[in-house]
């Protein structure tokens, strides 16, 4: 089938079929699906009665709008491209605007209600999109009012059902906390137990229920688990001052939800290993340096044992390359979380400066203007 030799084409790229073969599978895929989803829509919905003779005649009117808005796709088709960006993209969206928004809306009247009619053409074009998305290349559906409509309209159903969500959740939330407070006062209203550390132990029972395990149920497609963390931890901040200073036998290392609290707020990684951290960062940099000031060298010796080449002011030219290198390029290296650029520079300078009273007595014909490393820091 077409189909199978395009998926050929498209994964071992031995194949290729020609972009009129293309077309024609997309014009029959799009024919298919407006047609199927139409009839399983009255069919299955019931949305069109064909029993009430004003109906039978609106549908054969929504048959033959279709059938014409496939004709004049067709004949575009046959028409040929027009010269201008993304013709089948174009010709793809006329045709579904005219076929499902425009065709649909006629349908709208004492048959089918506004509502209806859209649920019917969300159907369509949810099965059609699809289709496009993964067979015309240059399909983009904000340019396609009729669909950019319909994603538009998933989108709002999707953040709508998404809020109703978070309602519900919230007001279980609520109700959760509510229940955890209920049975902290009946805790305290029976009185204590003959345990040690009663209060303590009841307290810790109460913000592991309304913190924690309530706040657990926050998590998902309202809030993410950071999200929830932090409200927990915002919490727990306020509440830990109080009890510390209230409740005399308080641990905050025997309540497991406050000891989280607490081992997240002094972080991950201490101050020690964070300095630690940046230092093995930094030795990793010098050693990168190093490494890149040592190849220079080795150039600047390969270059030395080739020769002269022939041009003037060899020797002038190979310092500059070789201070250039191992000065100006391998120094930037260091720029970043352990220097300074302004560190980088004032290093560049101490080494330039002692080089350069080297170059002007050893190298004949030594001019630091030609050199662009050496000029800037002369410049500074």
């Amino acid at each position: 089938s077409l189909q199978v030799q395009l998926s050929v084409a498209l994964d071992h790229k031995f194949i290729r079929l020609s972009r009129y073969l293309i077309q024609k599978m997309m014009m029959l895929c799009l024919l298919a699906l407006v047609s199927l989803s139409a009839f399983s829509a009255v069919s299955d919905a019931g949305i069109i009665r064909v029993e009430r003779e004003a109906c039978v005649e609106v549908h054969k009117k929504f048959e033959t709008c279709t059938s014409q808005a496939y004709e004049d796709y067709k004949a575009a088709h046959e028409a040929g491209e027009d010269g201008r960006p993304d013709w089948l993209a174009r010709k793809s969206c006329n045709y579904m605007t005219a076929a499902v928004e425009d065709c649909g809306n006629m349908l709208i009247g004492v048959c089918n209600t506004e509502d209806e009619v859209t649920k019917l053409k969300d159907q369509q074009l949810k099965g059609i999109l699809a289709q496009l998305s993964l067979s015309i290349a240059e399909w983009d559906s904000e340019k396609c009012p009729a669909v950019k409509s319909h994603v538009d309209r998933m989108k709002a159903e999707q953040t709508e059902a998404e809020d109703d969500a978070c309602v519900e959740i919230h007001n279980k939330y609520e109700t959760c906390t509510s229940q955890a407070y209920e049975d902290y006062k009946a805790a305290h209203e029976v009185g204590e137990d003959g345990r040690p550390d009663w209060l303590a132990r009841k307290s810790c029972n109460y913000m592991t229920a309304a913190v924690e395990d309530c706040g657990n149920m926050l998590i998902g497609v309202c809030n993410t688990e950071d999200e929830v963390t932090k409200q927990k931890d915002q919490q727990l901040k306020g509440i830990l001052a109080q009890l510390s200073s209230s409740i005399a036998e308080w641990d905050s290392e025997k309540c497991p939800a406050v000891k989280a609290h607490i081992d997240r707020m002094k972080g991950e990684k201490t101050e020690v290993e964070d300095v630690a951290e940046k230092e093995d960062t930094c030795d990793e940099v010098v050693v990168i340096f190093n490494s890149c000031t040592l190849q220079a060298y080795e150039d600047y010796k390969a270059a030395n044992e080739a020769g002269e080449d022939g041009r003037p002011d060899w020797l002038a030219r190979k310092s500059c390359n070789y201070m250039t290198a191992a000065v100006e390029d391998c120094g930037n290296i260091l720029i970043g979380i352990c220097n300074t650029k302004e560190d980088v520079t004032a290093s560049k300078d101490s080494q330039l400066k002692s080089i350069l009273a080297q170059l002007q007595t050893s190298v004949d014909k030594w001019d630091s203007e030609k050199c662009p490393a050496v000029k800037s820091h002369v410049d500074r």
